[in-house]
């Protein structure tokens, strides 16, 4: 293998023996002098002054493997480090590059041709005058090179670099040839940036320059603070600052008008929710969990299409009467998700309150066990014939019990089940 400091280009040149059908001999090297040609790229010396030659047969032959369709750009190396010239047709894929090649003593050459639409390559000499030699080989894919990222945003991410305050590896151009970690581009647009695990402490002003960005996730990053510089990502769709210390909403929330997921999960969030949230009318997740806001749910948060979760916090309700004490830090918040709303018949809103139901149902089943115990402490042991005799008795005997009966006897438990599955409308 040859390399830098040989090639000033860093061009690695392999030896050709995983190409070489089992006819051809071992490579052939000598120091002649060579009268390179005048081409820019030309390989190191070493590389011209070693050569595969062609033994007993009339055609040296290489099978170069390529990594998918397309189309490529093919160079071929000639030097004449043999006392006599060669002369052989040059073929690719079977089709004649050029006739009659020649090869002179001591002196060097290159030949250039692209092949198009092609999955593998056949590299062929054929004999003409004495036995071909070839002495190296450059394959290049060609692809349409997309235009440059756009200077705003490398120089945006050159400053949010400098700002983690770490080497990121985020060299020349951001998409092109592939993506910078943390990076993804859409063409030349950098659409995602995804830097969760690092110190940022606060958002940058820069990440307000990403004009193109859909994905921005800095969780678990230290931020502190109220939410900044948000407002220049007109297109953001998914937005995740979870897992940080950030205490306020800001002003920037109202701006992101493309925004689909907004996870401020784990935080230091007081206050209340802001109405603004409400007015993101493509919004459809909003996680709030486990923050420190207090006070009634925005009208406008009250979405079908909303998944909206807030649990873990000192008091989040869907009514205004449950948070009215602003002062009393120690209520806790329900435990449960608002879940969006779905229409019925007459376009009546049910909320079931499982709490409430299950709490009078076991009431309920306690009274019911303990009047069994006190009946059966009264009534009489009674032989087996006399059991029957009187299960027969309560059969033709049953009494049918009027509904007041029923309310008295359960304290209206019934009214009070059908009026908590009905309260909110």
């Amino acid at each position: 293998m040859n390399r830098y400091p040989l090639d000033r280009y860093d061009r690695v040149w392999d030896a050709d023996e995983d190409f070489s059908p089992s006819h051809l001999s071992v490579p052939l090297y000598t120091k002649f002098s060579l009268n390179a040609s005048l081409e820019t790229e030309v390989p190191p010396m070493v590389v011209l002054q070693t050569a595969r030659l062609l033994e007993r047969k009339k055609l040296l032959t290489y099978d170069l493997p390529l990594e998918e369709l397309g189309n490529y750009y093919i160079v071929l190396y000639f030097a004449g480090i043999v006392p006599v010239s060669s002369r052989f047709n040059i073929l690719a894929n079977k089709g004649i590059v050029r006739s009659n090649y020649t090869v002179t003593s001591r002196n060097s050459s290159v030949l250039h041709f692209t092949v198009e639409q092609v999955r593998g390559l056949n590299i062929t000499l054929q004999n003409i005058s004495f036995y071909p030699l070839i002495n190296a080989i450059e394959v290049f894919q060609m692809v349409d090179l997309p235009p440059e990222t756009s200077s705003t945003t490398f120089s945006a991410l050159e400053v949010i670099q400098q700002y983690t305050g770490l080497d990121l590896g985020w060299e020349e151009d951001p998409c092109f040839p592939k993506p910078w970690n943390h990076i993804t581009c859409d063409g030349n647009l950098v659409t995602s940036i995804e830097l969760s695990g690092i110190n940022l402490r606060s958002i940058s002003p820069s990440f307000g320059d990403l004009l193109d960005l859909r994905i921005l996730d800095l969780h678990n990053t230290s931020l502190t603070g109220k939410l900044q510089n948000l407002n220049g990502l007109l297109h953001i769709e998914q937005l995740n600052l979870s897992f940080n210390d950030l205490t306020s909403f800001g002003t920037d929330l109202d701006s992101l008008v493309n925004l689909q997921v907004l996870d401020l999960k784990n935080n230091s969030l007081r206050g209340t929710v802001p109405d603004e949230l409400g007015a993101l009318k493509n919004l459809h997740l909003l996680n709030l969990e486990n923050n420190k806001l207090r006070g009634p749910l925005p009208q406008s948060l009250k979405k079908e299409d909303l998944f909206l979760r807030t649990s873990g916090n000192l008091c989040l309700s869907v009514s205004k009467n449950v948070c009215n004490s602003p002062g009393d830090a120690s209520i806790e918040a329900p435990q449960f998700t608002v879940v969006p709303e779905r229409k019925h018949r007459g376009h009546m809103h049910i909320a079931i309150i499982f709490g409430a139901v299950f709490g009078r149902i076991y009431v309920v089943m306690l009274i019911g066990f303990l009047v069994f115990f006190y009946m059966r402490k009264k009534t009489p042991t009674l032989s087996n014939t006399e059991k029957a005799e009187a299960e027969i008795r309560n059969w033709n005997a049953a009494r049918v019990f009027s509904y007041k009966e029923i309310k008295k006897a359960t304290n209206h438990w019934a009214c009070w089940v059908v009026m908590d599955i009905f309260r909110l409308k």
